[in-house]
């Protein structure tokens, strides 16, 4: 690793993974069930030059299953939504228009996601109606298949 990926591993370890962990030590400390609170993260893509970042979703994605399991017992669910590209600043911002058209033509819905479409997904989980999903990575990408652009 270079110097900047360290720095950048140790960005994002930091930002996502101590969220994460947090929130973890949270359900932990104080007995909940699912009736009280449920927990969500949100983990991202794999592709070239995402390497550090893919990393410490990984590492979220793991703990999802792992929580899942140790919590079920106590009626709390854990899962994650994993996003396809997302239509805000933060995701538009230092592409190039023919890059997000590019991407946007590898989604079999034809558009890039809202926040909404995300926000809906989210908001199902946290309904009593999902009350029987657990440790799941839910997709929520139009259809595109990660790390996969066409050129």
């Amino acid at each position: 690793m270079t110097r900047l990926e360290r720095r950048d591993f140790k960005m994002l370890r930091e930002s996502c993974l101590r969220r994460c962990c947090s929130n973890v030590v949270s359900l932990y400390q104080h007995p909940q069930t699912r009736s009280d609170c449920a927990t969500f993260v949100i983990i991202g893509t794999y592709l070239p030059t995402y390497g550090v970042y893919a990393a410490t979703k990984a590492a979220v994605e793991a703990m999802t299953h792992v929580l899942a399991k140790e919590l079920g017992s106590r009626k709390i669910t854990v899962n994650a939504v994993a996003p396809g590209p997302v239509a805000t600043e933060l995701f538009l911002n230092g592409k190039s228009d023919e890059l997000i058209e590019r991407m946007t033509k590898d989604i079999p819905l034809g558009r890039l996601g809202e926040p909404n479409d995300i926000a809906r997904v989210v908001s199902f989980l946290a309904s009593p109606e999902s009350g029987w999903i657990n440790g799941q990575v839910i997709k929520a990408n139009g259809g595109r298949n990660y790390g996969v652009f066409s050129k």
